[in-house]
């Protein structure tokens, strides 16, 4: 390998490794405004909510991609089981809603 390609495979290498795990770069993410996620107390308040919502054993229901709605509001992507839907939930984890998908 020249010495000119290896900036390159080692970009490759990092960008397989990023995708293989889920996890983007930091430019990837949009900056500002509705595109920020939920933060993590906010998250973690959606899938205990969605248990109990769905009737499903603790830990069951796991949150997915989440966004700003505005006025410190998120909606939060959850599954558990055969279910899904989207959670309403403040940025301090308190839930407003669960609507089913």
């Amino acid at each position: 390998m020249s010495r000119a390609s290896r900036p390159l495979a080692i970009s490759v290498l990092i960008g397989t490794v990023f995708a293989a795990f889920g996890c983007v770069a930091p430019s990837d993410h949009p900056s500002g405004g509705s595109s920020a996620g939920a933060p993590a107390e906010a998250e973690i308040a959606c899938a205990k909510e969605a248990d109990r919502y769905w009737n499903l054993k603790d830990g069951t229901a796991v949150p997915g991609r989440s966004k700003s709605t505005g006025n410190s509001l998120y909606a939060v992507n959850v599954t558990g089981g055969k279910h899904r839907g989207v959670c309403t939930v403040t940025e301090g984890g308190d839930v407003k809603d669960i609507m089913n998908r």
